[in-house]
Order: structure tokens, then C-alpha cells, then sequence
């Protein structure tokens, strides 16, 4: 709201928005997710803060190519960092090895603890840029700050036991690579540069291994103790999440206006964003954030049309918008992780600023 504020008078009381059409359908979304929630405590408020965060991509001052990646790169690397001194600071109050063992996190700004889901979210749209940044990014001070926030996100990982953020990486990366090899076909992998990678990549992979082989500094004992590791023996990348969207969508005919009434029937919160916005405030919610969706897929379809947005932009693109909607699809993230939907409304927005004032 004070961004917003502030916005409005820098631009002397001048209303402006990319698109009337889809600010109205986020307020919409905003007035009727409040009124079929209100009781259910904090997050039916948040629905408000969608349309001021597409208010704040629409005025991104002198639009283009360059602009847009500044902003990319500050929401990643904000929420990246979140997580280091998040984690700088658990370390300041817990051992090493208990830290690894435990099931709820702190927080640095409240001192309260938290679910790990609400921390690991803040690793995703770093997770989608560290291909772009590690092959096409010329500025080493960069590279170097992606670096150390993507040693830090995988170290934290461990800790937060959260098999999403690893399923993601393996994705990002797949995709970049098909996509650089296959679909950009003026953007080839060099053979140095693809030796250098295979290399890299096995000599981290031995290292590894060498390190859990011989226990060296203890750090397999550290290992067997923590979450992810115990998530992973038991139950592999596995899921009930699609069981539970599977009921989820059987009892949705019957519990059209929310109230959570689904999730309490099935005995857990549906971990998607769309489901869960459903069983939290009903249908006419649910119904203006799948037309906002749409939106958004348009506006990824014409970023990657333009001709005013280079190829190398257009791969880092596709990535975030495939591992934002993958995470949208495993994270009930309106109601628990608002902070990334509030922050991937802004990035969008300025996308579509971009394309709109470019061409």
C-alpha cells in the first residue's frame, strides 16, 4: 500500500494500468475472496494487495529489455536473501546438527517459527534465473551474488527438507538445456563450454561423494539425520498431493462458497494454488484467478512473439513462467506463502509493461 501510495503521487494522482480489464478482475477477485473469507482470519485480506502489486509493474519507469531483468533479478535476489540471513540467523541460535533436525524454522524478523513450505518458496525464482545468470550473464558481480545465495539455498535446503526445491532445480535445468540446444537454434552450446560444464558438474559430484563415502567432517552423520533425508528414504519424490486434488475436485460441486470445508473433509489443506483459493473462499474467487491466470499465459505468449526481447530473455522467461506455475501447482501459496504470489503478480505486470511499451 505505502509503494502504492507513493507511486500515485510521484505520478501527480495519474491512474494508469497495463490493462483496465485485468486490474478489474484482481479486484474483483480482491472484494469476493474477502467476503467469502473474512472469517477465516489474516489472509482474507490479502487478496488486496494483487491489484497494488499489478499497480506497481504497470508504472516501471523507462521500460525495456535491461529494466525488466533489474527487476527479475531484484525479486529473486531479495527473496534469495531472505533465506541467507534467515539462515545466518538460525545458526546464531542452534547447533549445526540440530539445526538439520528440526521441523519448524524461525523467522529473523519475528522470532517465531514457522513451516519450512513458507521459507523454501523464496528459493524458486532464483532457482529459474541461475541458468540464464550462470551462461549468459556477463557481469561477474552477478554471477558471483547468485553464487552464494545459490550454495546458501541448496546448504538450507537440507535443513528444510523440502523435496520441491529439488525437483524444481532438476527441471529448471532440463528445460534451459532443451531449450538452448533445441528450440534457440542460433544459441549454441560451445563444445569448451560444454566440457567445462560436464566437468564441473562430475567434479562437484565426486566431491560429494568422497565426503559422505569417508564421513569426512561428519557431515554423513549430519545428513542421515535430517528431514530430507529421511523424506527421501522413505517416501522417494512421491506424493499424495494429487490424491488429495483428486478428492479435492469430487467435493467441489458441493462447497461452492468456501469456508475451507473440503480441506477439513479430506484432513489436509490442498497444495495448489488454484484448489486451495477454492476451498478457502469458493467459486467466484476461484473463478476470477483462473481469468487472471489466462491473462498471464497471454502476456508470457506475446513476451515470447516480441521482437523487441532478445532470445537469451525469451529462455530466461519461459523458465520462470514454467517453474512458477509447477510451484503454484505443489504450494497452496495464496494462503500460506502470499509474499511469492504478491512478488510474481509485480514480475508479470512488469513483462507485460515491457511488451506493451516496446512495441
Amino acid at each position: 500500500p505505502l509503494i502504492c501510495l507513493l507511486l500515485f503521487i510521484d505520478r501527480r494522482f495519474k491512474f494508469r494500468v497495463n490493462n483496465v480489464k485485468t486490474f478489474i478482475v484482481l479486484c474483483l477477485f480482491a472484494s469476493s475472496f474477502f467476503v467469502f473469507s473474512y472469517k477465516l482470519g489474516f489472509y482474507s485480506v490479502m487478496g488486496f494487495t494483487l491489484p497494488m502489486a499489478y499497480y506497481i509493474g504497470s508504472n516501471m519507469r523507462e521500460i525495456n529489455e535491461a529494466n525488466l531483468k533489474k527487476v527479475i533479478y531484484l525479486l529473486a535476489f531479495g527473496m534469495a536473501t531472505y533465506l541467507l540471513i534467515n539462515f545466518v540467523y538460525e545458526l546464531t541460535q542452534y547447533p549445526l546438527g540440530n539445526l538439520f533436525a528440526k521441523v519448524r524454522r524461525l523467522d529473523i524478523w519475528t522470532g517465531q517459527l514457522l513451516r519450512p513450505t513458507l521459507l523454501s518458496v523464496h528459493a524458486y525464482l532464483l532457482i529459474a534465473l541461475m541458468y540464464y545468470v550462470m551462461r549468459y550473464e556477463k557481469n561477474r558481480y552477478i554471477k558471483a551474488i547468485a553464487i552464494v545465495l545459490f550454495v546458501n539455498l541448496l546448504i538450507y535446503n537440507i535443513a528444510l527438507a523440502r523435496r520441491t526445491v529439488i525437483l524444481l532445480i532438476a527441471l529448471s535445468l532440463l528445460l534451459c538445456a532443451i531449450l538452448d540446444v533445441v528450440f534457440l537454434k542460433n544459441i549454441k552450446l560451445k563444445k569448451k563450454t560444454l566440457f567445462k560444464t560436464v566437468f564441473l558438474s562430475l567434479a562437484v559430484v565426486f566431491v560429494i561423494i568422497l565426503l559422505c563415502s569417508f564421513n569426512i567432517f561428519g557431515i554423513w552423520d549430519i545428513i542421515t539425520r535430517t528431514g530430507l533425508y529421511d523424506k527421501i528414504i522413505s517416501y522417494g519424490f512421491g506424493s499424495e498431493r494429487i490424491n488429495y486434488l483428486i478428492e479435492g475436485i469430487k467435493l467441489a460441486p458441493g462447497h461452492l462458497w468456501g469456508g475451507q470445508e473440503i480441506s477439513t473433509a479430506i484432513g489436509i489443506q490442498i497444495h495448489d494454488l488454484w484448489s486451495d483459493i477454492y476451498d478457502y473462499a469458493g467459486i467466484i474467487p476461484w473463478a476470477m484467478i483462473v481469468v487472471y491466470s489466462a491473462s498471464c499465459l497471454s502476456v508470457f505468449i506475446k513476451a515470447i512473439r516480441s521482437k523487441h526481447i532478445g532470445k537469451e530473455i525469451k529462455l530466461m522467461l519461459i523458465n520462470l513462467f514454467v517453474i512458477i506455475v509447477v510451484s503454484m501447482m505443489m504450494e497452496p501459496a495464496f494462503t500460506s506463502t502470499s509474499v511469492y504470489v504478491i512478488a510474481t503478480v509485480i514480475l508479470i505486470s512488469c513483462i507485460e509493461s515491457t511488451i506493451k511499451r516496446t512495441e
